[in-house]
């Protein structure tokens, strides 16, 4: 009997040994769960500029005009070649969990 009694306190001291201790960050917690790798304000102007790009492009009607070249140098202005791969790259450091994220992907889809 007081081997089992020894076993019990000796385990239940284990167990509360190996708790996480407040101070300390928790190993167990995935780094997507923790914020985004990518500022807010940089998330909004990628966002933004993804959305100028868009509206941009369905204006465009390849006909040399005037307003196409205008149009291109706003695009360039915006750097509107680029936007999908940055698009893509503020989707991977979301978390998943982010209501950006979504967004992300229906503008992406749009494209």
């Amino acid at each position: 009997m007081k081997k089992i009694a020894a076993s019990l306190l000796l385990a239940t001291s284990f167990a509360a040994c190996s708790e996480h201790h407040p101070n300390k960050p928790n190993p167990s917690t995935p780094p997507a769960a923790k914020a985004s790798k990518v500022p807010a304000h940089k998330t909004k102007k990628i966002m933004a500029r993804g959305e100028s790009c868009l509206r941009f492009s369905r204006e465009f009607a390849g006909d040399q005009s005037a307003r196409d070249r205008e149009l291109n140098q706003k695009m360039d202005k915006l750097k509107c070649d680029t936007i999908i791969s940055e698009l893509e790259t503020l989707q991977q450091h979301l978390p998943k969990n982010s209501p950006l994220k979504a967004k992300v992907q229906a503008l992406l889809l749009e494209y």
